[in-house]
């Protein structure tokens, strides 16, 4: 069991109360794909690792950070040009 919420603590964060936007089906999949398969990354019982695999996992998940970081600098970006945050009563668009 992990120290650290499955769920972001930011969600929804900044929104006026009651402007949740709604997802297509595409990204409502790629979102659900994201959350399993970092709770999947969650539920790796490290203490039986080999110390080669946890070298790998530190090595894989920094560059799946790097990824994850860009993706998101990339949507908010977007949504910046778009001035979604007027729309949705965010304060800001910007993560956390």
């Amino acid at each position: 069991m992990s120290a650290v919420p499955a769920e972001g603590p930011h969600q929804g964060a900044g929104r006026a109360p009651g402007t949740q936007p709604e997802a297509s089906p595409a990204v409502s999949h790629v979102l659900s794909r994201v959350h399993a398969s970092l709770t999947e990354v969650g539920e790796v019982s490290l203490g039986g690792l080999s110390d080669g695999d946890v070298v790998r996992l530190v090595d894989e998940l920094t560059g799946v950070t790097s990824r994850l970081t860009r993706e998101l600098c990339r949507v908010v970006a977007e949504a910046d040009r778009r001035r979604l945050g007027d729309a949705t009563g965010a304060r800001d668009v910007r993560p956390g």
